[in-house]
């Protein structure tokens, strides 16, 4: 019988929302790392990398997608184009961890090449519009995509990676079906030379636990969401329904300063700026908070 403590680990994995902390990314060669939430929306994506929640699961089977941006917030993917293929790119997340390699851009975006708008080391440039490139092409990866060029929303940078690990066990639609001992779970997988994705830390470079099925028995894959991304525009072209927002408490700034002027002519400087600082703070307070979400944030 599963255990009611991973029941319920699964369970939130599989249906976060949006903003919440799903993994950790980490790119051991840049020295770098970052909680990944979910959701690509504005929101979501000012609190770090956010997951594509139409994509397969982070440690799946499918393609599984994350987006960041490069130059604001923290700019946690300002140095995806430093990305060179074997380069490693590990994601732990609260059922295991998954290694992925960044692939050559030319094999990972081979079906695609004729649409892309550049090739580079280790990644290509396309355009917004140009969501296929999260499309499942029947491997096991992750793909990373940002703006381009930097403080800029005029195209994207996208790095593909495979997964060099078995996909994880446990989102597997078919686990818990039957009576399942965790205890058959092994965490240092050796490689099969014959092409397993189970390697050996000699070529991942990592000494980190894999999570699989023991015995030699294939572990259960994770079908990826059905929903299919359209482009690659949410989230980073910031929220044109808070243009409104920004327009009233621009005007309710204005009002106050107005009023300011008023209560200092009557009663003085003093008075004024005792009596307004505390409403015009917060309307600067709330003007910034609607301006910030409007702007586009690359």
């Amino acid at each position: 019988m599963m255990d009611p403590q991973l029941t319920e680990i699964i369970s939130k994995v599989m249906n976060a929302r949006d903003g919440e902390v799903v993994a950790r990314l980490e790119f051991p060669r840049l020295g770098a790392a970052h909680m990944v939430v979910e959701g690509v929306g504005a929101d979501s994506l000012r609190e770090g990398p956010g997951r594509y929640s139409s994509t397969a699961y982070l440690g799946g089977s499918g393609n599984a997608a994350i987006a960041g941006h490069r130059s604001t917030y923290g700019s946690p993917f300002g140095d995806l184009d430093a990305l060179t293929p074997g380069d490693e790119v590990v994601v732990e997340t609260p059922l295991g961890v998954a290694v992925y390699q960044v692939m050559d851009p030319r094999v990972a975006f081979s079906v695609w090449i004729d649409r892309v708008r550049e090739v580079g080391p280790g990644f290509v440039i396309v355009g917004p519009d140009d969501g296929f490139v999260l499309a499942d092409v029947g491997d096991d990866r992750l793909t990373l995509t940002a703006c381009h060029p930097r403080f800029s929303a005029s195209e994207r940078i996208i790095v593909a990676a495979r997964l060099v690990t078995a996909p994880l066990a446990m989102l597997a639609p078919g686990f818990g079906a039957v009576e399942f001992d965790l205890a058959d779970l092994q965490l240092d997988r050796p490689t099969n030379p014959t092409g397993d994705r189970t390697p050996s830390t000699a070529s991942t470079g990592s000494t980190r636990p894999v999570t699989g099925l023991a015995g030699g028995e294939p572990a259960p894959v994770l079908a990826a969401p059905v929903a299919q991304v359209s482009d690659l525009r949410e989230g980073l072209n910031g929220v044109s329904a808070e243009l409104l927002p920004t327009l009233v408490w621009s005007l309710l700034l204005l009002v106050a300063m107005a009023a300011g002027t008023v209560v200092k002519h009557h009663y003085g400087a003093v008075v004024s700026t005792l009596a307004g600082v505390i409403p015009v703070t917060g309307i600067l307070w709330m003007l910034f908070n609607h301006l910030d979400r409007l702007l586009p944030a690359y």
